[in-house]
């Protein structure tokens, strides 16, 4: 059975690639966008079930990119990932319910059952 495709939006290149290699060993695919418009164009030719959000991307900011997403499409599963135990954007997003929010560091555990857990 094919895995679901995720979209990992971050503009650290490092970061992206670590993500995906540990998602295309579990078997996911995935996509990576550096920056709003690359996710907004991605969104819309693919069929994606998780977006993995970095707070701090150039551009919008995190918290900003998923409020433009929910207005643009019915958003899947949101997973962010921030440096900080809490941040004020935080408050922006009360109303709209990320799924997950990873602090980092994180392990590589933590992030394989966290993805598994908003993609069943």
């Amino acid at each position: 059975m094919k895995k679901p495709h995720v979209l990992i939006i971050d503009n650290l290149q490092e970061t992206a690639e670590l993500i995906s290699e540990v998602l295309s060993a579990q078997g996911y695919l995935y996509s990576v966008a550096g920056n709003e418009k690359e996710a907004f164009e991605l969104i819309k030719n693919f069929d994606i079930k998780l977006v993995i959000i970095d707070f701090h991307i150039k551009g919008l900011s995190g918290a900003e990119l998923f409020l433009q997403l929910q207005k643009r499409m019915s958003v899947p599963a949101v997973l962010f990932l921030n440096v900080f135990s809490y941040s004020e954007e935080y408050d922006q997003l009360e109303i709209s319910s990320p799924n997950a929010i990873l602090n980092k560091p994180f392990s590589i555990d933590e992030f394989v059952k966290t993805v598994s857990e908003l993609l069943p």
